[in-house]
C-alpha cells in the first residue's frame, strides 16, 4: 500500500478544519449558531474570535485595538477570553506622544474607575490616559490612590520617569515626592539634577519639591553643595534648596554654614539663607537671628527681609531694638514687599519705637508708590517731634514723587528702523 505524505502546512489546515467542525457541532448542541466568518478565520489560521459573553464588558484598550488590527480581527468582537490571551509584552507606542499608551485616549472615564485599586501598574497606565485626555477629576483620583499605596507604587511610578513625555515625567516626580519614601525621593532628586536648567519644564520639576519638608532630602542637598565637582550640579542643588520651604531646609543650610566642606560651601549656604522668601521660613529664620555666628545672623536678617511679610518686619524691628547687630536695621530698610506696607507704616509712625527702627521703616517705604503711603507720611511729617525723622519722611516723599515722574516721563523711544528702546 502506497504511503501518503502530507506536508506540514496541509497537516495544520486539517487540524484547523477539524477544530472548526468540532466547534460548529458544539455550538449546534448548545443551541448557538457559529458565525460564518468564525469558520473562515479559523480556516485561515487566525486566532478565533468569540461572540461577546452576555453581561461581560471587555476592556477594548489601545493595546487590544492594535493587536486586533495586526491579526485581522474585528476589535468590537473581542471577548474577555480573547483579551486575556493577548501577550503582556505587546505594548504599542502611541504615534503622537511617543510614549507607551496601553489605554485609548477616547476610553470613557468609567473605564479607569474599574481598575483594581491595588494595581500600581494599571493605575499608572490610567494616569497617562487621563493626562493625555485632560480628565482632571479622574487624574486627581488616580494621584490620590497612588500616593495612598505608598512604597508599593514606587516601582511603577518610577518607570514613568523613562516615558519620554515631559508631562508624564513631571507627574512622576510629583508623585514620588508626595509618596516620600527614600527610594522614590532619590529617584526624583536624580531626575531633577539631570534636567537642563533651560528646559521649559525645569521650574515644574522644582515646584514638586516646594512643599516637601523632608530633613533627609534637605540634609543630602546641603551636603551635596560641599561635594559637587561641577558648577552645574551646584546650581541645580541650590535651586532645589531655594524652593524647599520650612524648617528642614533652613536647618540644613545652617548646619552646612557651620560645618562647611570649604569656603565656597559656606558661602553657598549663607547666600541661600539670605535668599529665603517664603513665609513658612519666618519662624526658623527668626531663631537664627540669635546665632553666635555673625554671618548666619546677618543672612537670617536678609532672609526675613526677602520674606517681606508683616510678621517678618515685626521680627526685624524687635531685633533692631536689641541693638546686637547693625545688619538688622539695614535688612529692615531693604524690605520691598507690598505685603509689609501697613506694618511699615505703623513702624514709621509709632513714637514708642526707636529712631533706628522708624528710620529703617521710612526708608523702606521709599520703594512704595501707593497713594496711601504718601498720605500717611505727609500727614505725619508736620507733627513729628524728631527733626531727623521728619527729614527722612520728606526725603521718602520726594523719592516716591521722583520715581513717579520718571515713569511718566520715560515713554518708549523709537530706535533704529522703528525698533522700540526702553
Amino acid at each position: 500500500m502506497r504511503s501518503i505524505q502530507i506536508s506540514t502546512r496541509e497537516c495544520l489546515l486539517w487540524i484547523a478544519l477539524v477544530v472548526a467542525i468540532g466547534g460548529m457541532l458544539f455550538a449546534l448542541l448548545c443551541g448557538h449558531d457559529a458565525p460564518q466568518d468564525q469558520v473562515a478565520a479559523v480556516s485561515a489560521g487566525q486566532p478565533p474570535t468569540q461572540a461577546p459573553v452576555p453581561g461581560a464588558v471587555p476592556r477594548v484598550t489601545r493595546q487590544c485595538r492594535e493587536w486586533a488590527e495586526l491579526n485581522n480581527v474585528a476589535a468590537d468582537m473581542l471577548s474577555p477570553e480573547v483579551v486575556a490571551t493577548i501577550p503582556a509584552s505587546f505594548n504599542p507606542v502611541d504615534k503622537e506622544s511617543g510614549f507607551e499608551m496601553p489605554f485609548a485616549p477616547d476610553t470613557p472615564a468609567r473605564e479607569s474607575a474599574t481598575l483594581a485599586d491595588d494595581n500600581p501598574a494599571a493605575l499608572c497606565a490610567a494616569l497617562i490616559e487621563a493626562l493625555v485626555s485632560g480628565r482632571g477629576s479622574e487624574l486627581s483620583a488616580i494621584r490620590t490612590r497612588l500616593v495612598a499605596l505608598g512604597a508599593m507604587a514606587v516601582p511603577a511610578v518610577s518607570a514613568l520617569l523613562r516615558s519620554g513625555a515631559e508631562a508624564v515625567e513631571v507627574e512622576a516626580v510629583r508623585l514620588l515626592v508626595q509618596i516620600g519614601n527614600a527610594e522614590g525621593l532619590a529617584l526624583a532628586v536624580g531626575r531633577v539634577l539631570t534636567v537642563p536648567r533651560e528646559a521649559p519644564a525645569y521650574s515644574l520639576y522644582l515646584a514638586a519639591f516646594a512643599d516637601h519638608g523632608s530633613s533627609a532630602v534637605a540634609d543630602w542637598l546641603a551636603d551635596t553643595l560641599g561635594n559637587a565637582q561641577y558648577a552645574e550640579t551646584r546650581e541645580r542643588t541650590l535651586d532645589l534648596l531655594y524652593v524647599m520651604r520650612g524648617p528642614a531646609a533652613v536647618a540644613a543650610l545652617e548646619r552646612a554654614a557651620l560645618t562647611p566642606a570649604d569656603n565656597m560651601h559656606a558661602q553657598d549656604a549663607i547666600d541661600s539663607l539670605a535668599m529665603r522668601h517664603d513665609p513658612a521660613d519666618t519662624a526658623s529664620l527668626a531663631v537664627l537671628l540669635a546665632s553666635e555666628d555673625a554671618a548666619i545672623s546677618e543672612a537670617a536678617a536678609y532672609g526675613l527681609a526677602n520674606v517681606g511679610s508683616g510678621e517678618a518686619c515685626e521680627t526685624l524691628a524687635d531685633a533692631t531694638e536689641s541693638g546686637t547687630h547693625p545688619s538688622y536695621a539695614f535688612a529692615l530698610a531693604s524690605v520691598s514687599s507690598s505685603y509689609a506696607q501697613e506694618t511699615l507704616l505703623v513702624l514709621a509712625t509709632d513714637s514708642s519705637r526707636s529712631v533706628t527702627v522708624r528710620t529703617s521703616a521710612i526708608q523702606s517705604l521709599s520703594g512704595h508708590s501707593g497713594q496711601r503711603v504718601q498720605t500717611v507720611l505727609a500727614n505725619a511729617m508736620p507733627q513729628e517731634q524728631s527733626v531727623p525723622l521728619a527729614a527722612e519722611m520728606q526725603t521718602t516723599l520726594e523719592t516716591i514723587n521722583n520715581n513717579a515722574v520718571e515713569i511718566n516721563d520715560s515713554p518708549p523711544a523709537e530706535g533704529v528702523k522703528g525698533e522700540l528702546w526702553y
